[in-house]
């Protein structure tokens, strides 16, 4: 197997698609790539002209990228604007370091992603030692990728298998040919004489004529792989967790339903406009976000307190979209107050602040795809029982309404499994409850869940869910289920 990985070193990705150069291009091409390596390639050197022919006649690789295309988070892209010299000369002086040029506003597509690691990946290895020897040394003169804002690592590796995020051709062998309804994106790659076309438009350029490098290309539709080995990650009610890290006094696990609602209504107060996905009134069925208080748990040492806060939001269209980000950020810049829990702040860490945050404050411990799940908080069940024998079926339903699949086995406890997720909060009936509400306990279990193919999170589950209330964590160990064993139960 042959693999190219490129590891940006900043926090964002420059580079615009070239059919809209307003739009970001991501996750950047095969052929964006193979353009920054004739970059740096000696055009007079036989074998390197001899190796980059040979890389035009690959057949197109697997591209992984977190996210995998720009279409899963297109919240993730912005332009980035600044005011430039231009290059025309107009004989009016208007910068004072470059005679009888103007400033003009300029933009550039600008991608957040949530990884740096982009993977190029090829089932075979059609070159020899020497040849593979020679791209590692082509690849370590590549400066950066897209925009010279962009810099980056790019090296030759050994990959394994890949599973998640895995973008392939809509054409190739290993995926499941069942699943024709899974979305495609074209993507730019190199073709026979896409040297010659690359060195003739840069020639073109340098001679005043029309012809841009970067236009050059052919695409071919890519789509998710999914292998018949392997069941289908089930993707949940939500698209996206926004997580601040919360600064101010420590505060238990138990203030989670006082800590959400806080946050809850300061983004209300920060929307432009009322939007049923956060104050929740509308239709049943209407998508509503997911108010999270995130706690510090997993560790043996674990003790439940509130490490930060979090929104899961689902599908939304574009326009609700932007509003909420708009009041996500305006409440992150005001932080919280509360006379009773005290000041906070809250930060959005930036991706390179994620990698050393604590655990609780990184998307994949949330949304990671697993078939196994476990409640940090207990779930709350959707109506009142007369009968404790109603409550297994309870349960079941409630998991159902909460957008989820039904699971293959069930177990639930009043009290949380801490052999296996240490520090899960064991919270008073009255701390299950919204504050200043009074419309009674429902019953409430902590749940150990596994499913029958692996589902992404964030899995929150139960009537008290958008306050974060059944906030659940995915486990792969296989030693849960012995330690499971010896945690109560319900009769």
């Amino acid at each position: 197997m042959l693999a190219i990985r490129c590891q940006l070193l900043g926090e964002t990705f420059e580079g615009g698609a070239p059919e809209d150069p307003g739009a970001a291009e991501w996750p950047p091409s095969w052929m964006r790539l193979f353009s920054a390596l004739v970059a740096v390639a000696d055009q007079a050197d036989p074998p390197e002209v001899e190796l980059l022919e040979k890389l035009e006649q690959l057949q197109p690789p697997a591209i992984v990228a977190d996210p995998p295309a720009l279409a899963d988070a297109p919240e993730m892209a912005f332009e980035r604007q600044a005011w430039v010299p231009t290059n025309k000369v107009e004989g009016k002086d208007a910068t004072t370091t470059l005679p009888g040029r103007k400033n003009a506003a300029r933009g550039w597509a600008r991608f957040v992603p949530r990884s740096p690691d982009i993977l190029y990946s090829w089932e075979d290895d059609p070159l020899t030692d020497a040849e593979r020897a020679l791209l590692a040394s082509l690849c370590r003169r590549v400066p950066y990728l897209g925009r010279s804002t962009s810099p980056v690592i790019v090296e030759v590796v050994d990959a394994g298998v890949l599973e998640e995020g895995v973008l392939v051709p809509a054409s190739s062998r290993v995926e499941d040919p069942d699943s024709t309804d899974l979305p495609t994106y074209p993507v730019r790659v190199p073709f026979s004489g896409a040297l010659a076309a690359l060195r003739d438009a840069h020639e073109r350029k340098n001679a005043g004529k029309p012809g841009d490098p970067w236009a050059v290309g052919a695409y071919v539709d890519y789509r998710p792989r999914v292998r018949r080995s392997h069941p289908p990650t089930i993707r949940g009610p939500f698209r996206e967790l926004v997580i601040f890290a919360l600064g101010g006094p420590q505060r238990d696990g138990r203030h989670a339903v006082e800590f959400t609602d806080l946050l809850r209504k300061a983004v209300m107060a920060n929307l432009p406009r009322p939007l049923p996905a956060v104050h929740g009134h509308g239709p049943s069925e209407s998508p509503r976000c997911a108010f999270l208080a995130l706690p510090f748990v997993g560790h043996p040492h674990a003790d439940g307190h509130i490490i930060g806060l979090a929104v899961a939001v689902p599908e939304l269209e574009p326009a609700d979209l932007r509003d909420l980000w708009w009041a996500l950020g305006a409440t992150a810049e005001r932080g919280l107050s509360s006379p009773v829990l005290g000041q906070f702040t809250l930060q959005r860490l930036a991706p390179v602040e994620q990698r050393r945050a604590p655990l609780a404050l990184q998307a994949w411990r949330w949304t990671r795809p697993s078939d196994t799940w476990v409640t940090a908080y207990p779930a709350v069940l959707d109506r009142f029982v007369k009968d404790r024998t109603e409550i297994p079926a309870l349960i079941r339903q409630t998991i159902l309404n909460s957008g989820l699949p039904e699971p293959v086995e069930i177990t639930s406890a009043l009290r949380p499994f801490s052999g296996t997720l240490p520090g899960a909060l064991d919270l008073h009936p009255r701390e299950t409850t919204r504050p200043g509400h009074r419309e009674g306990f429902r019953p409430y279990r902590h749940l150990y869940l596994r499913f029958a193919a692996p589902v992404r999170g964030p899995v929150v589950i139960g009537s008290m869910r958008h306050y974060g209330l059944g906030l659940c964590v995915p486990v792969t160990s296989p030693a849960t289920s012995a330690a499971r064993e010896a945690e109560p139960r319900d009769a």
